[in-house]
Formats: C-alpha cells, sequence, structure tokens
C-alpha cells in the first residue's frame, strides 16, 4: 500500500466485484447514502446508471447529457459532453 490511510478507508480483506460490464466508456461512480446506490455514465451511450444491491442495474437517466436529437453535433453526447 502507498498510503497507510487507505486502510482506514477500505478494510484489509475487501474484495473487488464486478457488478455490471458492456460499457464502451463508464465513469464514476458516486454513492447516493440516503436511496443505498451507486450512479455511474456510459459516456459514448449518453446514459446514467444505478445500481442497487436489490435491483441490480438499471437505466437512471437517458439522455443524461446532450438532449440534441442528433449526437453528432457534438464530440461526446454523453454526461460530460
Amino acid at each position: 500500500m502507498i498510503d497507510a490511510s487507505f486502510n482506514a478507508l477500505v478494510p484489509a480483506d475487501a474484495r473487488i466485484e464486478k457488478l455490471a460490464e458492456g460499457f464502451a466508456w463508464s465513469e464514476g461512480p458516486a454513492w447516493v447514502q440516503e436511496g443505498g446506490y451507486l450512479l455511474f455514465t456510459d459516456v459514448p451511450a449518453n446514459t446514467l446508471y444505478r445500481w442497487r444491491q436489490s435491483e441490480g442495474l438499471s437505466v437512471f437517466l437517458k439522455p443524461s447529457g446532450l438532449a440534441d436529437p442528433d449526437p453528432r453535433s457534438v464530440r461526446e453526447a454523453g454526461a460530460n459532453g
């Protein structure tokens, strides 16, 4: 470990778990404590996804960025475009 303070955030026995796959370019995640879910985007798909332990993956917002019907008008139509 480069910085021992990381151990205060993540238990030493924590496991990395793949929650979903098949995305072109994901950004995030952001944890929403009040709702108990994780949000992340697939930028080229212009989609914001939600993952919840009890439900799995679902679309949270689409479009997540550009609402123009012709996404070719910009370089990146997704949430950060």
